[in-house]
């Protein structure tokens, strides 16, 4: 009987986590992050921004981020026609 109860208590958590990790694997997000491009002292650096943990990706078959470039809000106007 115990380790009925063992068993349950080591499968419990287990099931929450999957369950979680799907719910966060199928999610409608069109993007996985960000790349942002700033332009400092003549070059381009770029940063990434991940809108989820990273550990999760490598269960993704693919991933997308979206490029922000450096003059972003002077073109924002022309990108969302």
């Amino acid at each position: 009987m115990i380790t009925l109860v063992y068993i349950f208590i080591l499968i419990l958590p287990a099931l929450l986590i999957g369950i979680v990790i799907g719910y966060r694997l199928r999610s409608s997000r069109p993007y996985h992050g960000v790349i942002k491009m700033v332009e400092r002292e003549g070059t381009l650096v770029y940063t990434l921004e991940l809108v989820s943990d990273p550990e999760l990706l490598v269960f993704q078959d693919e991933v997308r981020f979206k490029v922000i470039p450096p003059n972003y809000e002077e073109i924002k106007d022309l990108l969302s026609q």
